[in-house]
């Protein structure tokens, strides 16, 4: 409830910059203009009387009128004398005041109790500037003011924040609190300069401002406000003194310090114009657009400079060159040399309390050291979640996606990534790793950790998609020897266009490599032998179980021909390439936590057994069985036409001579129509991999939120470097060339990997017309631990993979010397970069 106290020590305030003397008594009056009386304010009911008069009147402003009373006789001591002088001007101790009344005449009341309090407005970013922080030095301490007088048109003066806005501090006047003087007079009147409720800059003579530095972003903005430009004539700590820069206008304006030589008012305002406003407004800098548009921009990163120029366009009337647009953009997105630096540092105790929060995860951190003595330097980092392994292990078709994307921030490097598929055929990442670039040795080391992880726990046979990248193939054999590998049909065709000239060898190749059965495979073949034999011999010597959909392992359940989930995923997180290293791992992790927990409370509502894009594949292939004959030859067996061929399926093993049942999972036309003759449910018959069931195993479990760095524990370890930047000839480049078999980009196209509307055709991988998610419970399966048997058995078939023994005290920080590098293996269980058993904490 708003009292008369705090009534009288808000007008005491404005008009006197100060707060009332607990001796000093008002009188209040209030004038009511339905009647042109006025009514006497005696205490807080009648005050809540008058409130609720003018609210039933609908009236918002009301007019009160105050006067001072003569002081109380206290008994005051002599030291307190002085402080009884009501002004300079009075001669004696208890002078009776005239009659004072808002300036204005007017005082804004609202019955709400909040609406008198400051609010900073938040909307166009009014935040107190960063290095605010110089100008708060004192200056007696200092020697000197800190803020730098600005030039007419280009001043250094904005940074990147919303500066515009403080915390008003009530004492803005100092007085001196020297006993001996006398008659000492009070400071200078004021208002503390505030946004307007629409967010406007409004300028008076008599506001006060904290600083020059504050005084001159709010008259900049003021300016471009208005629509003119400013000539700065004077500018110093001393006084402020600018004009309209168009010739002949009157507009002027003169600010100086008052008593405290810090706080500025101004002091001479003539706020009239006699020029048209501008359109191109060179006050609308680079620095100023970053500032006032910094929260659209950093929450909308991949903003286009055209809408960010409509936008100030719409809003002040102005017309910005793209240069301009450009900079403020890069500005603001742009880290810092010293941001990118340090975040490699952090990587340390991010590892750690990312093990802390999420038990069972596996961060591993790999440096390197020049020379003796020196330095460490960030070579590596791998991270996989324990709900990441769950997911996979407990939901996943055992195929994995192997890519990596280059790292458009300002430090070099490759991010490395597995992706599984979930049974609605989404994007499932399991595993991401920040490495130097895409090598054997890279390669290896990201998939041995990856076997660590998750290969000792998951005794299926694991199949990768990869594009055949440089020491991909010969880590796989090494570190996952049972497993098998497809190459990306996409790269093949590339490659193909690439040697052998035309179109038609890509098309046969494309068609041949998606028969599911041998005899079409053939006939395709055939039909690529007849166009050109060199492309016919080139695609024969590759081992057909790489690229061919017939000859694939029936028991993944796949039928993708293509890398293009992991490309989905490098799509996905582009938006986040361009961080610093802890800040891209924490954007990825979070869209993530997001992104499970969404999916798996869609999945929640769906009303059928079958996800959304599986039972839509199975309605189309039950309209397609209408059209063909059923004949049977026992409770199991059956013979169905198809148009002039002949297909035999059974039931019991789940086969068909077309191959797409065991290909895929699902059952195909030839058998749906024998299903539908037995009165049977096609449900019935897919695979559980492709199951809702699956479906919420993956994302089931949950990655929790990981805690503001601020709170994060400091755990004591070595310096650890950026890596070497080594400079590319050339402007650096963050598009990928496109191939020439590639067709452009289309603009205003967004690529999306977890949603599309039912109504949209399904596309062949990393989307799902769902996208569904987890929900909140924790996956209390605790893997079983790594032993040192398993790793030296592993190490005696396929080479020694460890310089250390597994323990489970293993650090998860392993460095290694540049002419003699090592590697390490770390246990799923362990913190990062601690050689410490952190099993009690969890």
């Amino acid at each position: 409830m708003y009292t008369m106290a705090q009534l009288w020590a808000d007008v005491y305030m404005c008009c006197c910059c100060t707060f009332p003397e607990p001796s000093e008594g008002f009188k209040a009056e209030v004038r009511l203009p339905w009647c042109a009386e006025f009514k006497l304010l005696k205490d807080d009911k009648d005050l809540q009387v008058i409130f609720k008069m003018f609210t039933e009147r609908k009236l918002s402003t009301i007019r009160v009128d105050f006067e001072l009373q003569p002081f109380a006789n206290l008994p005051l001591e002599a030291k307190d004398v002085p402080h009884a002088h009501m002004n300079s001007s009075s001669s004696s101790t208890n002078g009776t005041p005239s009659r004072t009344e808002v300036s204005a005449d007017f005082l804004q009341i609202s019955i709400d109790d909040d609406e008198e309090e400051y609010v900073p407005y938040s909307g166009s970013g009014w935040k107190a500037d960063a290095n605010d922080e110089e100008d708060s030095v004192d200056d007696e301490v200092a020697g000197k003011d800190k803020d730098i007088a600005e030039s007419d048109n280009n001043s250094t003066d904005e940074q990147l924040s919303n500066a515009a806005s403080f915390q008003f501090d009530e004492e803005f006047m100092e007085v001196a609190d020297n006993d001996e003087e006398e008659g000492q007079s009070r400071p200078r009147r004021g208002r503390p300069f505030r946004v307007t409720n629409d967010g406007r800059v409004a300028l008076e003579v008599g506001q006060l401002f904290h600083n020059l530095h504050q005084f001159r972003i709010v008259l900049r903005d003021f300016a471009v406000q208005e629509g003119f430009e400013l000539k700065r004539v004077k500018n110093d700590k001393e006084r402020y003194t600018a004009f309209c820069a168009y010739e002949g206008c009157t507009w002027r304006i003169h600010a100086s310090p008052i008593e405290d030589r810090r706080t500025f008012m101004i002091k001479t305002l003539q706020n009239r114009h006699s020029c048209q406003k501008l359109q191109k407004n060179h006050e609308a800098t680079a620095v100023w657009v970053a500032r006032r548009f910094k929260c659209l921009i950093e929450q909308n990163p991949e903003i286009k400079v055209k809408f960010l120029g409509r936008e100030i366009q719409r809003i002040y009337g102005l017309t910005l060159p793209s240069y301009t647009l450009y900079r403020a953009k890069n500005r603001v997105l742009q880290k810092t040399e010293n941001e990118h630096s340090e975040s490699f540092d952090k990587l340390y105790n991010y590892g750690y309390i990312v093990r802390q929060r999420n038990p069972g995860s596996m961060t591993l951190l790999k440096t390197i050291t020049p020379d003796l003595g020196a330095p460490s330097r960030f070579q590596r980092f791998f991270l996989s979640l324990q709900a990441q392994k769950d997911g996979y292990i407990f939901g996943c078709r055992p195929f994995i996606g192997l890519d990596g994307c280059h790292l458009k921030g300002k430090y070099p490097g490759v991010l490395l990534s597995a992706i599984a598929v979930d049974a609605n055929s989404g994007v499932f990442p399991i595993a991401i790793c920040i490495c130097e670039g895409e090598s054997k040795d890279s390669w290896g080391w990201f998939l041995q950790q990856l076997y660590c992880h998750i290969g000792l726990d998951d005794n299926r046979r694991v199949t990768f998609m990869s594009d055949r990248q440089k020491g991909v193939i010969d880590a796989i054999e090494r570190f996952w020897p049972r497993s098998n590998t497809r190459h990306c049909v996409r790269h093949i065709t590339a490659n193909l266009q690439a040697k052998y000239k035309g179109q038609l060898s890509a098309v046969y190749v494309w068609n041949a490599a998606n028969k599911s059965n041998k005899s079409d495979f053939l006939a395709e073949m055939e039909n690529l032998k007849e166009a050109n034999i060199d492309a016919y011999n080139y695609m024969m010597n590759i081992p057909l179980k790489h690229w061919a959909l017939h000859a694939f392992d029936a028991y993944v359940k796949s039928e993708h021909t293509t890398n293009n989930i992991t490309e989905s995923f490098n799509g996905w997180i582009d938006n986040y390439r361009e961080l610093p290293a802890l800040s891209m791992m924490e954007s990825i992790r979070r869209k993530l936590m997001k992104r499970m927990h969404k999916r798996h409370e869609e999945a929640m509502k769906w009303p059928t057994n079958l996800p959304p894009l599986v039972y839509k594949k199975l309605g189309e292939r039950q309209d397609e069985a209408r059209f063909v004959t059923v004949l049977c030859a026992s409770d199991h067996e059956y013979e169905v036409k198809d148009e002039i061929k002949y297909f035999i399926v059974n039931l019991l093993t789940q086969s068909c001579d077309c191959g797409l049942w065991e290909l895929s999972g699902i059952p195909c036309k030839h058998a749906l129509a024998i299903i539908a003759v037995k009165r049977s449910h096609g449900e019935d018959f897919v695979h559980q991999y492709l199951t809702k069931e699956a479906y919420l195993k993956t994302y089931r479990n949950v990655i929790h939120p990981i805690p503001d760095e601020a709170h994060w524990p400091h755990i004591q370890h070595n310096k650890v470097l950026p890596p070497m930047q080594k400079r590319m000839p050339g402007r650096p480049k963050k598009i990928r060339k496109r191939g020439p078999e590639e067709p452009p980009k289309q603009k205003g196209v967004v690529k999306s990997i977890s949603k599309q509307t039912p109504k949209k055709r399904a596309r062949e991988v990393g989307s799902s017309s769902i996208a569904p998610n987890i929900r909140r419970r924790v996956f209390t399966q605790v893997p079983p631990t790594i032993t040192q048997n398993q790793v030296e058995g592993n190490a005696s078939q396929h080479g020694d993979v460890s310089s250390q023994p597994l323990t489970v005290n293993a650090p998860l920080h392993s460095s290694g010397n540049a002419s003699q590098p090592t590697q390490s293996i770390a246990n799923s269980g362990t913190i990062a970069g601690l050689d410490i058993d952190w099993s009690p904490i969890f």
